[in-house]
C-alpha cells in the first residue's frame, strides 16, 4: 500500500478518472471523490449552487462511510449546517 498527496481538484480529478478502472478497494469512495472534484474544480464552494452543496453532502457521506479510518465522521445534518443547507 502506499500514500500520495495531490494538489488541486482538477489534478485530483484528472489522476482519478485515470486510476479507477483499475481500482478494486473503495471503488465507492474513488467514484464519490472524482464527482466531487469534478464539481469542486468548476467553481469555488462560495459559489456553488444549493443544489450543488448538497451534492458535495452526498459524496462527502459516501467517502466518510468508505473511509473506516476516520475518527469523527460528520453527519449529513452537520454537513449541511456547514455548507449553509439549513433552512
Amino acid at each position: 500500500m502506499s500514500e500520495l498527496r495531490i494538489n488541486g481538484f482538477a489534478q485530483t480529478k484528472k489522476i482519478l478518472g485515470e486510476l479507477i478502472p483499475f481500482i478494486r478497494f473503495k471503488e465507492l469512495q474513488a467514484k464519490a471523490l472524482y464527482d466531487a472534484a469534478e464539481l469542486l474544480s468548476k467553481k469555488k464552494v462560495q459559489e456553488l449552487s444549493k443544489k450543488d452543496r448538497s451534492k458535495l453532502v452526498g459524496y462527502i457521506s459516501v467517502i466518510q462511510s468508505e473511509n473506516y479510518s476516520t475518527k469523527h465522521k460528520r453527519s449529513k445534518d452537520e454537513l449541511k449546517r456547514i455548507l449553509d443547507l439549513t433552512p
